[in-house]
């Protein structure tokens, strides 16, 4: 259930044009003024859902004081935050690992999973 709430969200924010996709984010100097530039950029105002591919301490740090910006590493995306922020700007890595954790698969029981023997 949770893995279709979040890709009914992921596809939601894409077809309302609310989904950015960066090859990366740079912030050569691990400073608030570059994301402040980035956001300003990419004309983002509002709440803005900045998910990277796994936790990165330099841009959690450059954007802690950034108001209305929140940074996740892709395996902790979830629906709440996809509700609370308008904006989501994912890096390419951030997309491979929630295509990973979040894609559909097939869910049929094996034998063993059923009890049954072969």
């Amino acid at each position: 259930m949770r893995r279709l709430a979040i890709r009914c969200m992921l596809s939601d924010k894409q077809r309302n044009g609310d989904l950015i996709v960066l090859r990366d984010v740079a912030l050569p100097e691990g400073k608030t003024k570059e994301v402040v530039a980035a956001l300003a950029a990419l004309d983002l105002t509002g709440k803005v859902l900045l998910v990277t591919g796994e936790a990165d301490p330099r841009i959690v740090q450059a954007a802690h004081n950034v108001e209305q910006v929140y940074t996740l590493p892709a395996a902790l995306l979830n629906v709440g935050d996809l509700i609370k922020y308008r904006h989501l700007v994912m890096t390419v890595d951030a997309v491979k690992t929630a295509e990973a954790l979040w894609a559909t698969q097939s869910r049929r029981p094996s034998k063993a999973t059923m009890g049954g023997a072969a």
